[in-house]
C-alpha cells in the first residue's frame, strides 16, 4: 500500500513538476506522506529527469562519438600512410647503403623507371649525380608534408664526411596503390637545388 501510495504522489509530483504547479502544496495535502516516501518520491524523480535527459541527449552523445571515431579513424589511416610512406623511404635508402640497385628500384615510380634502362644505370646515376645520398651513413625524418595525391618526406642525411644534407623524397601512388618515390631533391644546408 505503502509503494502505491508513493507511486501516485511520485506520479502527481512529476506531473506538477511538468505543469509547473508548486508541488509542496500536494505535499501538504497528502500530509500522510513520511520524511521516507518524500526521499523516495524525489528519487523517483530525480530518475524520471534522468530518463528524459537520456533521451533527448543520446543521440547527441552518440554523434559525438561517431564523430570522433572517424576522427580516429582517420588519424590512423593518415599515420599508416604516413609510417607506410617512411618505411618506403627508409627501405630505398637502405638499399643504396647496400649497393642494391634492384632494391633501389624497386621503391621507384614507373615514371622514375623510365628515365633509365636498367636498376643498374639508375644506381650509377645517383653515385654521380647525387653523391650525397650515395655515400649517406645515417638520415633523419624531419618532416612529412602532403599535398592532394603526393607525400614529401624531408630527410636529414649525414654523409661519411660528417656533412649533413637535406633530403626531399617525392612519393606517389602507383597504379596499386603503392607509394613509390618518383623524385629525389638534394639541398645542402644554405644553398640551391642540386
Amino acid at each position: 500500500m505503502n509503494v502505491q501510495r508513493t507511486l501516485v504522489i511520485a506520479s502527481l509530483l512529476t506531473l506538477c513538476c511538468t505543469v509547473g504547479i508548486n508541488t509542496q502544496t500536494y505535499a501538504d495535502s497528502a500530509n500522510t506522506m513520511t520524511e521516507t516516501e518524500q526521499v523516495q518520491s524525489k528519487q523517483a524523480q530525480s530518475k524520471e529527469d534522468n530518463k528524459d535527459i537520456k533521451k533527448t541527449s543520446a543521440p547527441v552523445i552518440n554523434s559525438e562519438i561517431q564523430d570522433k571515431q572517424n576522427s580516429d579513424n582517420q588519424d590512423a589511416t593518415q599515420t599508416a600512410i604516413v609510417q607506410n610512406s617512411k618505411d618506403i623511404v627508409s627501405l630505398h635508402l637502405q638499399a643504396i647503403r647496400n649497393r642494391d640497385a634492384h632494391e633501389v628500384w624497386h621503391y621507384t615510380s614507373g615514371e622514375f623507371r623510365g628515365k633509365f634502362r636498367s636498376p643498374r644505370a639508375a644506381l650509377a646515376e645517383v653515385k654521380k649525380s647525387k653523391k650525397a645520398l650515395y655515400n649517406h651513413l645515417s638520415f633523419d625524418f624531419v618532416e612529412t608534408i602532403r599535398h592532394d595525391e603526393t607525400l614529401i618526406e624531408k630527410i636529414e642525411l649525414i654523409t661519411r664526411s660528417g656533412r649533413r644534407v637535406i633530403a626531399f623524397f617525392k612519393l606517389e601512388k602507383d597504379d596499386e596503390g603503392m607509394w613509390k618515390i618518383d623524385h629525389i631533391t638534394l639541398l645542402q644546408p644554405d644553398s640551391q637545388a642540386i
